[in-house]
């Protein structure tokens, strides 16, 4: 009905755009999603959703760069790290690796710690308070921290959110880490 009277309302396009991406129908969310950004190239939700809606696609070339537009937008784009990656020289470095989401979040994400430490890296990773006894138990982390303390931010070369690091590494299905971190000291548990 919202639609029938104000057809241009951004927002109300947007939900009408993110409801079909829920259903599944990536094609018209995506198509709908351009229609938005082409009536407001500065409504940054549709800019976000399309970038995962081309990642729900499979087509992760688009969807990255899609998110990274998103990422350069709220300062989250790890422009130092991505540099070290592209240069191969993250062997050493002190990486600082910060939440962005909930817990689920960053247990979900943590697993990029992994990754960096296999490319020698030193990383260091601020998270939730409750995190913390669950996290010290992976080896892969060299310093742990609780964020929003003083010493949160401690000397580094390069950070990044947790959430940004599937684009920063630029997976997909294939190249994204598979394995959930090993978290417990008996692997019965």
């Amino acid at each position: 009905t919202v639609l029938a009277l104000q057809p241009n309302i951004i927002p109300v396009l947007y939900n009408r755009a993110f409801t079909y991406q829920t259903a599944g129908d990536l094609d018209t969310a995506i198509k709908l999603y351009k229609e938005i950004i082409a009536t407001d190239p500065t409504y940054e939700p549709a800019h976000l959703a399309l970038g995962f809606a081309y990642i729900t696609q499979g087509n992760f070339d688009l969807g990255w760069d899609q998110h990274e537009r998103y990422l350069k937008q709220s300062g989250k784009n790890a422009d130092k790290l991505r540099t070290l990656l592209h240069e191969g020289t993250v062997a050493y470095k002190k990486i600082l690796l910060r939440p962005e989401g909930g817990l689920g979040d960053t247990l979900h994400f943590i697993r990029y710690a992994k990754r960096l430490k296999q490319m020698g890296a030193d990383v260091i990773v601020a998270c939730q308070k409750p995190l913390i006894p669950l996290l010290s138990r992976c080896t892969y982390i060299d310093q742990l921290i609780p964020c929003n303390t003083p010493n949160a931010s401690p000397e580094h070369d390069a950070d990044a959110t947790l959430m940004s690091l599937p684009a920063v590494f630029y997976d997909d299905e294939t190249s994204a880490p598979d394995q959930v971190p090993y978290l417990f000291a008996d692997p019965e548990l």
